[in-house]
């Protein structure tokens, strides 16, 4: 929990290192200690979790920049369009 800082994601993350024991039971050595091989699957499991947050807050942010740009892209298309406009009224106040 200390690591993660939310109960829920800690409670997944537990599920997750039992159902990976549960799993691997047949394979682990006879010299094997629980309590150390939970540990180290605990700790693997949280930063593989916490790997992936990052990743998705970084797939997210890099989505809300594509979004962002492509509404300024139909914003300058207006722009493009009330450019003549403008330039023409910019001559005429210098021909004033």
């Amino acid at each position: 929990m200390q690591r993660l800082h939310d109960a829920h994601v800690a409670q997944y993350v537990t599920q997750s290192v039992f159902l990976t024991l549960a799993l691997k039971t047949k394979e682990l050595h006879t010299e094997t200690t629980l309590p150390g091989w939970l540990y180290r699957a605990t700790q693997y499991s949280c930063a593989m979790y916490q790997r992936g947050e990052q990743r998705r807050k970084e797939r997210e942010r890099i989505s809300i920049d594509e979004h962002q740009f492509n509404q300024t892209g139909s914003s300058m298309a207006a722009w493009e369009e009330i450019l003549p406009y403008l330039a023409g009224g910019a001559r005429l106040l210098v021909g004033l």
